[in-house]
């Protein structure tokens, strides 16, 4: 829910594609694929794909499975490319060692409490909020 900020639920942002240090802003753009690191234990979040698509926090190493690629979530108007505090962004990974289509991650915040990776489609629930770390 909303006021589930403590310190397990905070992730450092972890570039793939290209490292944010070597960029001029430093900052996160549409289209990027990146990890997320738990504050708490230094691992990586990823998707459990053989138990329910359930995210997961144990991986020590970025893997296929523990990138995501950053969208513009279910925002019907023109998103702006570069990902601030505040962006509502959706989180899309892709199995293509096992063949799958592309799933987003989704919030079941009124059944299991879980993240998912099992939809196909963004609308509120595959909505995600990047906070900045000093106002939590």
């Amino acid at each position: 829910g909303q006021n589930e900020r403590d310190d397990s639920a905070q992730f450092y942002i972890v570039g793939w594609d290209t490292p944010y240090a070597n960029r001029p802003s430093g900052c996160v753009r549409m289209g990027d694929r990146i990890g997320f690191r738990s504050r708490k234990n230094g691992r990586f979040v990823g998707v459990n794909f053989d138990d329910g698509s359930v995210l997961t926090c144990w991986g020590d190493h970025l893997k296929e499975w523990e990138l995501f690629s950053v969208g513009s979530g279910g925002i019907a108007r023109r998103a702006s490319r570069t990902v601030r505090y505040g962006s509502e962004v959706s989180l899309r990974i892709k199995a293509t060692w096992r063949g799958d289509e592309d799933r987003f991650v989704q919030y079941r915040r009124d059944t299991s409490r879980l993240c998912r990776a099992n939809v196909q489609h963004v609308d509120t629930w595959e909505t995600f909020t990047f906070f900045n770390p000093l106002d939590v």
